[in-house]
């Protein structure tokens, strides 16, 4: 320490100035080293989700998961800095918010002019007993509702062909009529396929089971080979807590 307090009393002004100078910029690089190192993950911003979630229940932590999870899924085709694209809008007509009182999902698609990408995005949080298989991922949008035709996007969720009982399952469920919800629990041994009634104060006895048979009929409507799940049922009803 003697030594090197002799060396600095033997500068000249001009010479310490530069030291510090030269001291500063290590101290500053290795601040943004470290920043990098250890600060957020690289993710990419949906501009417009804010003018949709306004007023509405949010979570921040599920919003950073799913920019972090577009960042890597829109460098699957072509490579991007972190939050260098500023155009990934959410398309007119497609958010949906489900808000229960324990439970909260989004869904809705967006698309980036500049990249010409698309894009189906889901997250959810609360009860994890209601939580929906693959929500929180960001996936290729369907073939009908792909609007870049040059765009060869790489699914994540396509790595295999899909078991039968699954072909054809996401093209209908979830569905949500006046009476009754019907989503899918692929957890399970059959799949199963939970048919949600809602009842009403007003709902007369017996009723119940029409609003049942009429998720039965709107099944019938469809491709899905139903002898191959497990049918479900449940009951909501505004006065009686857990009611199934």
């Amino acid at each position: 320490m003697e030594k090197i307090r002799n060396i600095w009393a033997n500068l000249t002004l001009n010479q310490r100035l530069a030291g510090l100078g030269i001291v500063t910029c290590l101290i500053a690089a290795t601040v943004l080293l470290l920043a990098h190192a250890f600060g957020r993950p690289d993710y990419l911003r949906i501009a417009n989700l804010s003018e949709y979630t306004a007023g509405r229940p949010t979570n921040e932590d599920e919003v950073r998961k799913i920019e972090e999870n577009l960042f890597t899924m829109a460098n699957k085709h072509k490579r991007v800095r972190s939050n260098g694209v500023k155009d990934f809008l959410i398309r007119e007509g497609t958010f949906e918010q489900r808000d229960d009182d324990d439970y909260h999902l989004v869904k809705f698609l967006i698309d980036s002019e500049s990249l010409q990408q698309s894009y189906a995005v889901s997250y959810q949080w609360g009860n994890r007993d209601k939580f929906e298989q693959y929500v929180g991922m960001i996936v290729c949008v369907k073939p009908n509702q792909v609007i870049y035709e040059d765009f060869s996007c790489k699914d994540p969720l396509v790595s295999a062909p899909l078991p039968a009982e699954r072909a054809n399952l996401d093209d209908y469920i979830p569905y949500s009529a006046e009476h009754f919800e019907i989503r899918s629990d692929i957890r399970t041994s059959p799949i199963s396929i939970i048919i949600t009634v809602s009842l009403n104060d007003s709902d007369a006895a017996g009723v119940e089971d029409t609003y049942y048979q009429e998720a039965l009929s709107w099944l019938g409507t469809t491709k899905l080979d139903l002898s191959q799940y497990m049918l479900v049922k449940r009951v909501l009803h505004p006065n009686i807590p857990n009611y199934k």
